[in-house]
C-alpha cells in the first residue's frame, strides 16, 4: 500500500475508534420497586409465605377483598397502603388468561 492509502485508513481508523468510544451506551436506569412491594413484604409474610401469594390471582378487585379481610383479621393498615398493596399485587400477581 502506499502512504496515502495507510495514512487514510489509520485516520478512519481513529476516527472510528473516538465515535465508538463517545457513543458507549449508558446503562440502563435501575427502576424504582413499588412502594406496595415492601408493605407487603414487611406486613404479609409474617403470616404467608412468599410462595403462597405468588400462586395467587386475581384482578384489582379480588386482591382487594384479599387485604380487606386481611384488616378484618388485625393487619393494620392505612388507606394509603392498602391502595399501593392492591395495586402491586394486582399488577404483579394477576389472574392471568389460559
Amino acid at each position: 500500500m502506499n502512504r496515502k492509502v495507510t495514512l487514510l485508513l489509520l485516520i478512519i481508523l481513529v476516527i472510528l475508534i473516538i465515535v465508538g468510544c463517545g457513543s458507549a451506551s449508558t446503562p440502563e436506569p435501575t427502576p424504582t420497586p413499588h412502594p406496595g412491594k415492601s408493605i407487603v413484604t414487611s406486613r404479609c409474610i409474617g403470616c404467608h409465605s412468599m410462595n403462597q401469594i405468588e400462586n395467587s390471582a386475581f384482578n384489582a378487585r379480588g386482591w382487594q377483598l384479599v387485604v380487606e379481610r386481611m384488616q378484618m383479621l388485625g393487619v393494620q393498615l392505612s388507606d394509603d397502603q392498602v391502595v399501593e398493596v392492591v395495586d402491586y399485587l394486582a399488577m404483579t400477581y394477576p389472574i392471568t388468561e389460559e
